[in-house]
């Protein structure tokens, strides 16, 4: 990974306002993990895992400071929940000070047009939600299986069952 000359270390406060965490990493690849996520909860949950990789790795113990090796743990800990080319997209944008409202890659284009296709309108989709849930939660069972059952529940024919659960099997 390529170092910057951008010596910026990222701050954020915890529970206690005098507990400061520094993580001495490439800015726009932590100041990408504002972007990448959507929630505050995401974030958090993010550089909770982030913590612990740092504080489990060797070289780290070692050199708390080494820059190289922050970078790779980050990174490795972003690439848990995103693929390279959306982290590389983003990281890319941040050091050209491009502004950036959401990174949408062509399989999260394309799922959000079935998505829209086989649900037109949101209550109908927040049915769906609701209906999934609730057979996972109470009946116990799989994703995939939760979901037939609520788009059957729905009137939804076989082609859009097949369109959604193509989208899950992805997932799961």
């Amino acid at each position: 990974m390529q170092d910057i000359t951008d010596e910026k270390n990222i701050e954020w406060e915890e529970e206690d306002p005098e507990d400061y965490i520094s993580i001495n990493a490439d800015h726009a690849l932590l100041k990408s993990v504002q972007i990448l996520f959507k929630s505050e909860s995401e974030v958090e949950v993010f550089y909770n895992g982030l913590l612990k990789s740092i504080n489990h790795n060797k070289k780290l113990k070692k050199d708390p400071d080494n820059r190289e090796e922050t970078n790779k743990v980050l990174l490795n800990e972003l690439l848990k929940y995103f693929k390279i080319d959306k982290i590389n997209t983003v990281v890319r944008a941040v050091k050209e000070n491009k502004k950036i409202e959401k990174v949408v890659t062509k399989e999260e284009k394309e799922t959000e047009k079935i998505l829209k296709k086989v649900f037109p309108d949101n209550n109908e989709f927040k049915k769906f939600i609701t209906l999934s849930t609730r057979y996972m939660m109470e009946n116990k069972e799989e994703p995939l299986q939760a979901t037939v059952k609520s788009m059957i529940n729905l009137g939804k024919t076989k082609s859009q069952i097949l369109e959604i659960t193509s989208i899950l099997d992805k997932l799961f």
